[in-house]
């Protein structure tokens, strides 16, 4: 018995001798904790419920950065490619976020997205001569399913609450009609049906435009801000057909970027606010 005790207390003497930490180190190279990534999915889970959305806005944002690097560097043919691929993705996650049965407004916003991926992708496919007006064509179309998606709550919407920046929207509206009619003064050489149907067209789609992004502000606050962001977006593309010289005169990649950040980000609000009111939450 007498070992037994003296064993006992050597092994306790060794134990707690110098050097010895009774909590152990973590391994460097081991995994994470399992709760480390808790304050960033409880900011995303609200806005990307299910693992889909999730998923499909992760392969958006990723190619995002692609997308917008490729403008500085790489081949051309790289931003013009992933161009095609953006939209869907967006669309699918924004899909995938809310819950059957989804709202009409949620539908509408989806097939307002897929407008604008054809936007996106088939312009590039037509011939040079009209390839700008296939363009506004399509995301005409883009623009008036937002309109519809947005009109049941044109009663919240600054139409009713701040007609102030109702006028600053038709005054942006009416300058970059004039600039369209100036700039076919300068088509000397161009037939005169193109003329005359590019400021048709630049018309009916700022009209269009500027319609979505008054009645986007009823949707929700960030819907708001993406539809002004959109009027941004269509406005650096209108200076491109009205002054290209300006435009030309830019280094390498700046115009496409200044245009694809300001749309990718129009796209992505107008969809936050479309998720949070359809699931009855807005601001």
């Amino acid at each position: 018995m007498h070992d037994d005790v003296h064993t006992t207390g050597s092994d306790d003497a060794a134990a707690t001798g110098p050097g010895f930490d009774p909590e152990p180190v973590p391994d460097p190279g081991g995994a994470l904790p399992a709760t480390f990534f808790d304050p960033l999915r409880r900011r995303i889970e609200p806005w990307l419920p299910t693992r889909a959305a999730r998923a499909w806005f992760g392969a958006f944002a990723a190619l995002v950065v692609v997308h917008l690097g490729a403008h500085f560097v790489g081949p051309v043919r790289v931003a013009g490619v992933t161009q095609w691929l953006l939209v869907p993705l967006l669309a699918a996650s924004l899909w995938c976020a809310i819950a059957a049965p989804r709202p009409r407004l949620a539908v509408l916003s989806v097939l307002a997205l897929l407008c604008s991926w054809a936007g996106d992708t088939v312009p590039a496919f037509a011939p040079d001569a009209v390839s700008f007006l296939v363009l506004m064509g399509l995301f005409a179309c883009a623009q008036a399913v937002y309109v519809r998606a947005f009109a049941p709550f044109r009663e919240a919407s600054v139409l009713r609450r701040r007609r102030g920046v109702v006028v600053v929207y038709l005054t942006v509206y009416a300058a970059v009609v004039v600039a369209g009619l100036v700039s076919t003064l300068r088509w000397g050489a161009s037939p005169t049906w193109a003329a005359a149907a590019f400021v048709a067209g630049l018309a009916v789609y700022g009209a269009l435009l500027v319609t979505m992004a008054v009645l986007a502000t009823g949707v929700d606050r960030l819907a708001g801000v993406g539809g002004a962001l959109f009027l941004v977006s269509d406005g650096l593309l209108g200076v491109g057909q009205v002054a290209p010289q300006v435009i030309g005169a830019l280094p390498r990649g700046v115009f496409g970027f200044a245009v694809m950040l300001t749309y990718l980000a129009a796209q992505t609000l107008i969809a936050a606010g479309v998720r949070r009111r359809s699931v009855g939450g807005h601001t």
